[in-house]
């Protein structure tokens, strides 16, 4: 399952994807993206 952040998806790095939220999301330890 992806997550998405605007254009930004992880783990799959593919944006557009089925699933986008508008929380924080850990893309890596001590790193949040709020969008």
């Amino acid at each position: 399952m992806d997550i998405c952040v605007s254009i930004y998806c992880h783990p799959t790095g593919r944006p557009n994807s089925a699933l986008t939220v508008n929380i924080p999301i850990w893309l890596e330890p001590g790193r949040t993206i709020l969008i």
